[in-house]
């Protein structure tokens, strides 16, 4: 399956804005879109379920994860 990637940025939260962050999405050739990769440890990060940067991409994507 061929996949095309686009990536986010944005600063983190979680270090006071200071941190940038930058996400990976692919996009697969039946139009599905998953998040690949984060440079910070999203899934344990105590501001994850209020991370603006992975919801706004995730929301512009279509991103099912």
């Amino acid at each position: 399956m061929e996949k095309d990637y686009e990536y986010i940025s944005g600063y983190c939260r979680a270090h006071n804005g200071h941190r940038l962050l930058e996400c990976a999405f692919a996009r697969h050739s039946d139009g599905s879109v998953t998040l690949e990769e984060t440079d910070c440890d999203f899934p344990r990060c105590a501001y994850s379920n209020e991370c603006v940067i992975i919801r706004e991409a995730r929301r512009e994507n279509g991103a099912c994860q």
